[in-house]
């Protein structure tokens, strides 16, 4: 019914003058979110190993909540690698290979990941990943592409591209548990504008350049199903 809907719509908008089109993408379009900012931050952390450092944006993403309180600070990579022409992974969104690093976030207190589970403050490495395909995911996501947290070390080689099962055991290694801390997160082919907006219905996405490469990460709102 919603793909209907949707395609539907699109028909109807294409037939549209131009004022027109462009008042109905901004109705459509996913509003600002009131909960959560975002400010310029810092350099790199030092404790982030060199090489990797050497790779970040000069300035962090800090986003805090409301009340001025630190809720995660990212650092992406200036320049991800190039995308090749389709993906490789059936139903992913982003053409690059898995395990690809695609950055380090800083996580303050209370903050879940996806799957509702709570993160251990601290720094991590973002690993790009695409969840298994298996009744344990189904539905999950219409993508299925994530951002896995690994820790700083031993993970410090930022060219290598980890296997599933290896970046797996790493990611577990920093959850602590059977399963990884994860963003879910997607290539935005369409209408991209940069800051943090409310996906569905009560999620937080943050939409941001990764390099060249636009980039939806959901960092607040946990999976329900």
């Amino acid at each position: 019914m919603e793909a209907l809907w949707v395609s539907r719509l699109t028909g109807v908008m294409s037939k549209l003058p131009s004022f027109f089109l462009i008042a109905a993408v901004c109705l459509f379009s996913a509003p600002p979110d009131p909960k959560y900012k975002i400010k310029d931050g810092d350099a790199p952390p030092a404790e982030v190993n060199q090489a990797i450092r050497a790779l970040l944006t000069e300035k962090s993403l800090r986003i805090e909540t409301a009340s001025a309180q630190l809720y995660l600070e990212f650092w992406f990579v200036k320049a991800p690698p190039a995308e090749s022409a389709s993906p490789a992974e059936s139903g992913a969104t982003l053409a690059l290979p898995h395990g690809t690093l695609l950055g380090v976030v800083r996580v303050d207190k209370n903050v879940n990941d996806r799957r509702g589970d709570r993160i251990a403050a601290g720094l991590y490495q973002l690993r790009l990943s695409f969840h298994p395909v298996d009744g344990a995911h189904q539905g999950i996501s219409p993508q299925r592409d994530f951002l896995i947290l690994t820790k700083l070390s031993p993970d410090s080689d930022a060219s290598a591209k980890p296997s599933f099962a290896d970046l797996m055991q790493q990611a577990k290694q920093a959850s602590g548990s059977s399963h990884p801390f994860s963003f879910s997160c997607w290539k935005q082919d369409q209408e991209f504008s940069p800051g943090l907006r409310v996906e569905g219905e009560a999620d937080t996405a943050l939409h941001v350049r990764i390099g060249s490469l636009p980039v939806v990460v959901v960092i607040a709102g946990a999976h329900v199903g």
